[in-house]
């Protein structure tokens, strides 16, 4: 199975067939950089530790919090993991690929069509040596005596010998989010801010499906477990919804949403094994089926995005400001613990096949069992 984009909920990253969480702390190991620029964004956990994703590095740590090495990569750029390589874009540029054990299996690989101000959004291995990537260019190019560009992103499917190993390229004008893969990785769907929907076959990048959305708020979409979309938007009476597509353009339900003074979070809506959402809006963690809001449960501001990963179970973990509570299904409180108050937690709880739950805060990455 090839992987999905590192640490984000609409490829699933954070869903787990683990059951079991507790609330004391094993251990807790620095950041090595202090700044807010930098705290840990992102973790991946696997058999041989952990991948820590910084605001300029990422680094790999043993399950024993022991810190065994670390690598620069373009600030604000997202690392990608797939297996046990890690794939990043580093100060010079170019697409590199690194294992668990410090091994390069990638280096140098030129990704095309992305200006020196420009990043990469998608990342996916599929297989021949191939990779489905997303790129954008949000700061434009200046011409003597010429207009700005304006921003534009890019999908296409290639191999690491540059731009006449491409199997195909679409480009757009505009901002898109990060794309999002089906189930079976043979789709990829682009949203973009214009409200457009379009979805490409993987293989040949030909468009197959594409429709508007009016007033959908893209910063928080995701694909269910039958690759239906899920999203935000706006009612004729602007009130906020939300709301299940087919990839067709065909709603599927809608629910109204609470009132909240913060809307725009950039957690996307993560799915459980029974299909049910789980949706931060503003302050309130929601659970929702079918469009019927089953439970609720408020949160408290933090500075930081607030964050619930799914485990196999259907339980959940809530990470806010210094708390980290486990949820049952219904919404019922399983523990919580709390760290020091001028700490705050800023990414999504991991929890590895044991038991152990990771997050990372201001001051570090932090075990739980």
């Amino acid at each position: 199975m090839y992987p999905k984009i590192f640490a984000d909920y609409r490829q699933s990253s954070f869903q787990t067939q683990t059951t079991g969480a507790a609330g004391d702390q094993v251990w807790m190991t620095a950041n090595p950089d202090t700044s807010i620029a930098n705290v840990p964004r992102t973790i991946a956990v696997a058999s041989a530790g952990l991948v820590v994703q910084y605001g300029d590095r990422f680094r790999m740590i043993g399950l024993d919090g022991t810190a065994k090495w670390e690598m620069p990569n373009d600030p604000g750029v997202p690392a990608f993991i797939a297996d046990t390589v890690v794939y990043y874009r580093a100060a010079n540029r170019f697409l590199q690929g690194v294992t668990f054990d410090k091994r390069t299996v990638l280096t140098d690989f030129t990704i095309p069509r992305c200006r020196d101000r420009g990043g990469v959004s998608m990342i996916q291995p599929r297989g021949n040596n191939r990779f489905l990537i997303q790129t954008f260019n949000m700061a434009p190019e200046m011409i003597v005596d010429s207009p700005p560009e304006p921003p534009d992103y890019n999908l296409m499917l290639m191999g690491p010998d540059g731009p006449l190993d491409r199997v195909w390229l679409n480009e757009f004008t505009g901002t898109a989010l990060p794309g999002l893969v089906t189930g079976d990785d043979g789709r990829v769907v682009l949203l973009n801010t214009a409200s457009q929907v379009t979805v490409f076959e993987a293989a040949s990048g030909k468009a197959v499906d594409s429709f508007v959305i009016a007033k959908a708020g893209f910063q928080q979409a995701s694909l269910d477990r039958r690759d239906r979309l899920i999203v935000s938007l706006y009612d004729d009476k602007a009130q906020p919804q939300a709301a299940c597509y087919t990839l067709t353009g065909e709603m599927v339900w809608s629910c109204p949403l609470p009132p909240a003074e913060r809307r725009a979070w950039r957690q996307p809506p993560a799915v459980d094994g029974d299909n049910r959402v789980a949706y931060i809006w503003g302050e309130t963690l929601l659970l929702i089926a079918d469009g019927t809001i089953l439970w609720r449960r408020e949160i408290p501001a933090t500075r930081f995005v607030p964050y619930v990963t799914i485990l196999g179970d259907n339980s959940l973990l809530l990470a806010a400001g210094n708390g980290l509570w486990h949820l049952d299904k219904d919404g019922g409180l399983l523990f919580e613990t709390y760290l020091k108050p001028e700490v705050s937690i800023t990414t999504p709880p991991v929890v590895d096949g044991s038991g152990r739950v990771y997050i990372g805060t201001t001051a570090g990455v932090h075990c739980f069992e």
